[in-house]
């Protein structure tokens, strides 16, 4: 570990403050008096605001200010793994990191530079107690990459990274205000108030909460910053007056209860806190994995009723609510089927784009060349979610039998040729879900996080559906190329999937299709109810003579949503967009 004045130190310093100081003049003023003994304009050298004066950005209002939160890229992501790895304790829970994103708040960061001030100036050298340094001192020091986005940090301050568990919605919260602990704090109570911290996972896993929508399922870890200055030693397994007593006299509180194998670090101040990175993962122990789709779907092969639907409900039995009496809403994490999620995007992957296929830089359609490599090379699968809802399936099930009932004639050949690639790519048991004689078939639209959301709890509303100039009409949209579903997806411009894309796997009827070859804004007057047709596959050009097809369909009682994939795109120089 290296002292605080091997800090990148920012030149910019444009003088002393005018004599009509404005508000934010002598605020900086009165930082300045404490921040020089931490490098009063000093911003971690990775951060993206780096080259910001500080000084300028310790208002809101402050035009050098900045709030911002950034995702964490792929082999980053798998650092953090690596850290969490090295770090756990005797417990047998383990995490997989889903998301991470690091957050860049100058008001934050200025209050933290100016509370280690302080403490540096009436505490001097600070050394650790107990049994030492915490355990991410050690691993920070022996984890390979993790150098290139974390800072040494001032061992003569004990200042450290150190585990607080949360919600995914909480963290946001902390990232953007904060930590909040005094008195009326809901922090922990057991050893006085104070920010609580973990060198161990596990034991800040005991405090994090799951989320709900896209985060269901998801729990969530900030990896702080912590300056724990003079430490004040508690043996006892509770002590709820130890912050009043130690206070005056010291910074934080070590609790390392006779007997306990685990350590808590309890911060008394607000301001020694510095949240820079929000964790998002799941719980991998085998003996939390509550339900497995797959193995379901596997284990009953060879019965009579394994993909059919439950003749009571009429709901899919590998639901977890299959069973479910009356209303239910449900995001479900279908870990077990990211993989089949994984290789159906790479099965119907092309190294095609259509005018939809924006760059990352102008904004317009790519050149026909791509010269700068915005075609994505794939998709990674982050997070796979299913969808259960009963009102929603009931829709759906009322749509698919009038569909049913309309072409009953057993001499009328509806089937799609080519066969659909989302379905002829997919495994045997999930195939067999779908109900080929109306031509039920699995097809991706893009979406993106938010839209997810909103999709998961209403469905298709006639918000998604195309109103004005698409290629066939009005309807609802899908396609069976990964690639061409991207071209329509967006991603969410904060939080944790800032920088993430969304697309959704659908259940369509198509019925009996109608057949273009070339876009036909009129081709929807032959689609629907009473109509001939009940929906239209047709082509449209893409590059290197590439063709695509899109399906579209005229009502939402022939959509079920089924599947939500958060994701992210692959370049071949490995950019972060």
């Amino acid at each position: 570990m290296c002292s605080f004045a091997a800090w990148r130190i920012s030149s910019n310093d444009e003088g002393g403050p005018s004599d009509e100081r404005s508000v934010l003049d002598r605020l900086s003023l009165a930082y300045s008096s404490i921040l020089p003994y931490r490098g009063r304009d000093a911003i971690p050298w990775y951060w993206e605001h780096a080259h910001k004066d500080i000084k300028r950005g310790l208002h809101r209002s402050g035009d050098q200010a900045f709030d911002d939160s950034f995702p964490v890229g792929r082999a980053e992501r798998q650092i953090f793994q690596d850290v969490i790895e090295q770090t756990l304790g005797k417990d047998e829970k383990r995490f997989r990191v889903i998301r991470a994103i690091r957050i860049e708040n100058s008001v934050v960061w200025g209050r933290y530079q100016k509370r280690a001030g302080k403490i540096m100036r009436r505490r001097g050298d600070c050394t650790y107690i107990g049994r030492g340094p915490p355990s991410t001192v050690r691993t920070f020091e022996e984890v390979p990459g993790l150098s290139e986005f974390t800072q040494d940090l001032d061992e003569d301050l004990c200042e450290c990274y150190l585990w607080h568990g949360c919600t995914p919605q909480g963290a946001l919260s902390i990232a953007h205000g904060g930590f909040a602990v005094d008195h009326q704090s809901k922090a922990g109570k057991r050893f006085g108030y104070g920010g609580y911290f973990a060198e161990d996972p596990c034991l800040a896993d005991k405090y994090a909460g799951a989320g709900e929508g896209i985060y269901s399922d998801c729990f969530a870890m900030l990896l702080c910053r912590v300056v724990l200055g003079r430490q004040y030693h508690v043996r006892e397994y509770k002590a709820e007056d130890t912050t009043d007593k130690a206070k005056d006299r010291y910074d934080s509180t070590l609790a390392e209860p006779k007997g306990s194998f685990t350590r808590e670090f309890i911060a008394f101040g607000s301001d020694q806190i510095y949240p820079e990175y929000a964790l998002v993962y799941e719980r991998r122990a085998a003996d939390e994995v509550e339900y497995d789709e797959v193995r379901r779907n596997l284990g009953a092969a060879g019965s009579d009723d394994t993909d059919d639907e439950d003749e009571h409900s009429g709901r899919p039995p590998y639901w977890f609510n299959s069973g479910t009496q009356g209303f239910f809403h449900d995001l479900c994490t279908a870990v077990t089927f990211e993989p089949v999620i994984q290789a159906l995007m790479e099965d119907t992957w092309a190294k095609a784009f259509t005018l939809n296929r924006k760059g990352s830089r102008s904004g317009l359609a790519l050149e026909a060349d791509d010269p700068l490599g915005d075609l994505p090379e794939g998709l990674q699968v982050l997070k796979v979610l299913r969808i259960e809802d009963s009102q929603l399936w009931s829709e759906f099930s009322a749509g698919r039998g009038q569909i049913r009932d309309a072409h009953e004639e057993p001499d009328e050949d509806i089937a799609i040729h080519p066969s659909v690639k989302t379905v002829s790519k997919l495994l045997a048991f999930a195939q067999e879900r779908l109900d080929s004689g109306i031509n039920e078939v699995y097809l991706w639209h893009g979406s993106s996080p938010a839209k997810v959301k909103e999709v998961a709890y209403s469905g298709f509303t006639q918000a998604f559906f195309v109103k004005g100039r698409g290629d066939f009409g009005p309807g609802a949209y899908f396609t069976e190329d990964a690639a061409h579903a991207d071209e329509f997806s967006e991603d969410d411009k904060d939080g944790y999937y800032k920088g993430y894309y969304a697309m959704m796997l659908c259940r369509v009827v198509l019925g009996k299709p109608q057949y273009v070859d070339a876009p036909d804004f009129q081709a929807h007057t032959c689609v629907g109810q009473g109509r001939e047709f009940d929906s239209t596959v047709g082509k449209v050009s893409a590059s290197s003579g590439y063709r695509f097809r899109q399906f579209m369909v005229a009502t939402r009682a022939q959509v079920y949503p089924e599947y939500a994939i958060i994701y992210e795109r692959l370049h071949r120089d490995h950019r972060e967009r």
